[in-house]
């Protein structure tokens, strides 16, 4: 078994206070703060920032957050066990102790991270098939004769539908347009996300015991659904809602229910336009 050792991050501040007390004393304090780890096979522990105060009068040491965590390959996820943060998304983000498990977009190849549409098409023969958006070219292969989907096309930063060309064995050109406009919480089709988190909450409340799950999944190019649910003591908490978008833009609507006293609601709107 490999152990990997990792230490980072110092920083070493000392000053000076003068105060008057009957009498002019000098405090002496030095403060420091560090991001420490390590790695055992596929487990990372992590003390992320602990702190000391060194004062006349002795010493004090503390740290925020401390936390085991390792990657779930076949999920496709991470899981930390320990002090951490839910991710605020779609409820409002909490500090726990407890377990969270989440999706993991970098274990995913580049070419399938973020979004982009799904481009499908049919060729009449051995064909050529050219993605371009604007002038830029995105993607392009070759295809046997029938239905094709393109579903490995790059993400981009910049909204504008995409130009399908389909250059035929023969010479023929044949094009067809696809919408692209993305929001943030953008899906691609066939493609999940979710979170899970149970604990009890830091730093507010009364170390209570509370659970959270959210979900999004990509119905199609155009539509992307979110749900999410979070339990406690006393108080639930239901979210809905999604993204739309077609040649106008892209659309994204969630909504937060509670049914508990006081009852309430919060909705996050997400909006995106392109201009050809």
């Amino acid at each position: 078994m490999v152990k990997q050792w990792r230490f980072s991050t110092t920083n070493v501040n000392q000053y000076h206070v003068n105060y008057r007390q009957g009498q002019t004393k000098d405090l002496n304090s030095t403060f420091a703060n560090m991001n420490g780890g390590f790695n055992l096979g596929l487990w990372r522990y992590a003390s992320n920032p602990a702190s000391v105060l060194i004062m006349n009068l002795g010493s004090h040491w503390e740290t925020s957050r401390r936390y085991v965590q390792r990657a779930v390959l076949p999920l496709r996820s991470e899981v930390l066990l320990g002090e951490g943060f839910t991710d605020g998304h779609f409820f409002a983000g909490l500090g726990f102790r407890g377990v969270r498990m989440t999706s993991d977009d970098r274990m995913l190849p580049d070419s399938l991270r973020g979004y982009a549409p799904v481009v499908r098409g049919i060729a009449n023969s051995n064909a050529r098939v050219t993605v371009l958006q604007g002038k830029s070219q995105l993607y392009e292969t070759t295809v046997a004769p029938g239905p094709f989907a393109i579903d490995d096309l790059f993400a981009t930063n910049f909204s504008g539908d995409l130009t399908v060309v389909v250059t035929e064995a023969d010479g023929s050109v044949s094009t067809f347009t696809v919408p692209f406009s993305a929001v943030p919480q953008s899906m691609r089709p066939g493609s999940s996300r979710y979170s899970a988190t149970l604990g009890r909450s830091r730093f507010i409340g009364d170390n209570d015991l509370f659970s959270e799950l959210t979900w999004q999944y990509g119905l199609s190019n155009s539509v992307t659904f979110n749900a999410g649910n979070q339990l406690a003591d006393g108080y639930q908490a239901l979210m809905l809602g999604g993204v739309y978008s077609n040649s106008l833009g892209a659309f994204g609507l969630d909504s937060t229910f509670s049914p508990c006293q006081p009852a309430g609601r919060r909705y996050l709107w997400l909006d995106a336009a392109s201009l050809l």
